[in-house]
């Protein structure tokens, strides 16, 4: 008797854990490719965002950057980025952004480098398109079943946004551009 509730809760036991290790088997759980590149731009920004705060020199201080990724039914994607500069610094000192501060923000994100010269502040050449677009191809459009060929095509969808907020809300800017581009509008 007491052998034939032990066997009975054994094999319910059994059956039990069968089920739920069938329902929650990750070998048969599939994520999308927007899934794993929304989570490869996420852990790209979040692994090189410290370029930004620990940055000296000429570049513009900021405080937080905030990241977006959105992808539409045509598969265009936007990343957004909002970079707020540091109110402390920036309410007394008379330093409003500019279209190259956007430039060396994505830059030092993608590239840790600014690109542009120290004494006149002039776009430096030392790196280019292709360069962009190895370091987005290397870092963030790693999956297997994609072409080069279909990869270049995602990145020419990609359109990067970046915000830059100024203390004064009306000294901030917006540059818009592809995300390889060299200089955004």
């Amino acid at each position: 008797m007491k052998i034939n509730i032990v066997l009975k809760i054994f094999i319910i036991f059994f059956i039990t854990f069968n089920v739920f290790a069938a329902k929650n088997n990750l070998t048969n759980t599939f994520i999308t490719a927007k899934d794993f590149v929304a989570l490869k731009f996420e852990l790209f920004f979040s692994k090189n965002k410290n370029r930004i705060f620990n940055n000296i020199g000429f570049m513009v201080k900021y405080q937080s950057l905030r990241f977006e990724f959105n992808i539409n039914e045509n598969e265009d994607i936007l990343v957004k980025l909002e970079a707020i500069m540091d109110k402390k610094k920036y309410k007394s000192k008379k330093y409003y952004p500019k279209k190259k501060d956007c430039n060396i923000l994505r830059n030092k994100l993608f590239l840790n480098k600014h690109g542009y010269s120290f004494w006149k502040q002039e776009r430096n050449y030392s790196f280019d398109e292709d360069d962009l677009r190895e370091i987005i191809k290397r870092e963030i459009f790693t999956i297997q079943n994609l072409s080069e060929n279909q990869i270049d095509k995602i990145i020419d969808k990609t359109i990067i946004e970046i915000d830059i907020v100024h203390p004064r809300l009306e000294k901030g800017i917006r540059c818009k551009g592809n995300i390889a581009q060299v200089v955004l509008d």
